[in-house]
């Protein structure tokens, strides 16, 4: 559908309202106040570029026409066609800049599609507790959620790179998801791995990480991606139990309250990872 305009404003607010593409005259634009033509343009969503095709007098072309170069620097996405013409090579431009116009829309939709999935993504991985990760594997460079972060005892807004990452774990359990990454890495194998971190406050958690690699267009592997959780109470919550269970198992096969003691005192130190503990 095709409407016209008396004047820059009633124009912009059209276009404003939607449009596919706009045809206009030089002589409409030239000397004109372009502020709110401006303003829309600098308005456009990221997926937008408007198309114009500016209908020039005879020997209009850029290089003999400086208003025609103000309007291009102003306008961007413009096409200028000298008049006159044949009317073929309007329908031309055009039936161009509609089809242009419409896979700015498609892009549209695509944008939003992905950040739909973005946010149902973001919605799921608070739900779960998780925090997500990627790695550039070429340059070891980490990016991680700001609940990935939380996982490490690291603020969202505090840096956390690959290095930072290692210092963390637990000297006890690096080489462990060292070689969990490695196998992943050449075997295709699925990342999963849990280990030990030290927070910067020195209190010590459980992580459970999973993560899976990612190839680009020409089949090379290029990033691995994936999730972090903390399993601090499930992993202290079966330390508990298995303590019970070795405490009731040893005491059903002793008589001695020393022995007894002993065994409850060595148990107790073992499930809270001290190196002493009295009996008596």
């Amino acid at each position: 559908e095709a409407a016209a305009f008396p004047d820059i404003p009633s124009f912009v607010r059209a276009l404003r309202g939607g449009a596919g593409f706009a045809i206009v005259t030089e002589e409409t634009l030239r000397g004109a106040d372009l502020r709110d033509l401006a303003g829309f343009l600098a308005d456009q969503a990221e997926w937008s570029d408007f198309p114009f095709i500016v209908l020039t007098a005879r020997g209009g072309g850029l290089e003999r026409n400086p208003g025609a170069v103000r309007l291009l620097e102003i306008l961007g996405n413009v096409t200028f066609l000298e008049r006159p013409f044949h009317p073929t090579t309007l329908i031309s431009l055009a039936r161009a800049a509609r089809r242009a116009r419409l896979r700015q829309y498609e892009a549209r939709t695509r944008l939003e599609d992905i950040r739909a999935g973005q946010e149902r993504l973001r919605v799921a991985l608070n739900a779960g507790g998780l925090g997500a990760w990627t790695m550039e594997l070429r340059t070891n460079t980490l990016h991680a959620s700001p609940d990935c972060k939380a996982h490490y005892g690291r603020r969202a807004d505090e840096p956390f790179d690959y290095d930072q990452l290692i210092a963390t774990i637990h000297p006890d359990d690096r080489e462990r998801m060292r070689a969990a990454a490695d196998l992943s890495i050449e075997t295709g194998a699925h990342f999963d791995v849990e280990y030990r971190t030290l927070w910067p406050d020195g209190s010590l958690h459980w992580i459970q990480v999973n993560g899976r690699l990612e190839r680009n267009d020409r089949g090379r592997i290029e990033q691995m991606v994936g999730v972090s959780q903390d399993i601090t109470a499930r992993r202290r919550t079966e330390s508990h139990q298995a303590a019970l269970i070795a405490l009731g198992d040893g005491l059903r096969q002793m008589t001695d309250p020393t022995a007894m003691s002993f065994l409850a005192a060595q148990i107790l130190g073992s499930t809270l990872g001290v190196s002493r503990a009295g009996y008596g």
